[in-house]
């Protein structure tokens, strides 16, 4: 059990961090990802608004279901699914 305890820590720091990260790249290369895809702005802007309107959803929603299954699960399924997406 302890030694679960010590490594939630860092996977959820590491979560995180490259959740945060993966925010910058988005932001930086914004430019060579409309030309790749053939976006206008407001397609673009559109995409970067949902996913951050996401980022603020998702942990509405696994907070709930991290009440109800618990918080190993919940983090659990939040790093594969964030890990294949």
């Amino acid at each position: 059990m302890k030694t679960s305890k010590k490594l939630l820590l860092p996977a959820t720091y590491t979560l995180f961090m490259s959740i945060g990260i993966t925010f910058v790249l988005m932001q930086i290369y914004s430019g060579s990802f409309a030309e790749s895809f053939s976006l206008n702005m407001t397609e673009l802007g559109t995409l970067l608004s949902c996913q951050f309107i996401a980022s603020i959803i998702a942990p509405l929603i696994s907070g709930r279901l991290s009440d109800v299954i618990g918080k190993k699960k919940v983090l659990i399924a939040g790093i594969a699914i964030y890990s294949v997406g």
